[in-house]
């Protein structure tokens, strides 16, 4: 039975050096056609962004091409290109069929547009992302949980379904006024040093930290709170 795990690891791994060398072959064209790198890179490893933005540091010393790494280095309308696409790949495994949801997640990308609000989806993201793979305990908390698209993109988990639950987004995200902290996430005691770790490693010296009541994490205009308890 080992045997057989260690087997399927090595296969993904192999898989995993495919997927790299073919997006790494591509990056001359993709420069040449003025494409970001962050967004067709993750699209192409099926990876969310703290993923990829390791690969962007094993690949940026073999290639000549500049690569952004990190989200906040886009400008606001290729990051709502890469929102949309983080919502178009993760659609199949939310349970719901596109013409079921469309109307809604098109509605909601109307609002976070005018509000200027993809960076702190995408920041949310990447935060949640991290803390799935730190712990098993559902970790959101805020009014984001009234928004489909943070649902489909993984930021406030399969427990919290704004259609189950009839939860309305416009009571949350009004057109024209773009919610105080919006969202928020319960990291315990005994995970943070390493979440902390894993978050500079990304962010860099971009990612401040503050104690307001609860620690905030703040990139460019973005920010999230991080609570040690609910």
């Amino acid at each position: 039975m080992k045997d057989n795990e260690n087997n399927a690891a090595k296969e993904k791994r192999f898989v995993d050096v495919d997927a790299i060398e073919k997006v790494i072959a591509e990056l001359p064209l993709l420069a040449r056609q003025g494409k970001i790198g962050v967004v067709n890179i993750q699209r192409a490893l099926k990876c969310g962004f703290p993923a990829a933005a390791k690969i962007y540091d094993l690949i940026k010393d073999k290639s000549r091409i500049k690569i952004e790494k990190n989200i906040f280095e886009l400008d606001a309308k290729r990051q709502m290109l890469y929102l949309e696409q983080l919502i178009n790949d993760a659609l199949p495994d939310s349970g719901y069929a596109p013409d079921e949801v469309y109307e809604r997640l098109y509605a909601e990308m109307t609002v976070i547009d005018e509000l200027g609000m993809a960076a702190d989806f995408l920041f949310a993201q990447s935060i949640a992302e991290i803390l799935r793979e730190l712990s098993d305990i559902p970790c959101f908390v805020g009014i984001g949980c009234c928004s489909l698209v943070a649902y489909t993109i993984g930021i406030t988990g399969t427990e919290l379904d704004p259609i189950e639950h009839g939860l309305i987004f416009e009571r949350g995200f009004r057109e024209g006024r773009k919610p105080e902290m919006p969202f928020s996430f319960c990291v315990p005691e005994e995970i943070l040093p390493e979440f902390m770790g894993r978050m500079n490693k990304i962010y860099g010296e971009a990612l401040l930290c503050k104690h307001d009541g609860g620690l905030v994490l703040s990139v460019g205009d973005t920010s999230v709170t991080v609570l040690d308890s609910i």
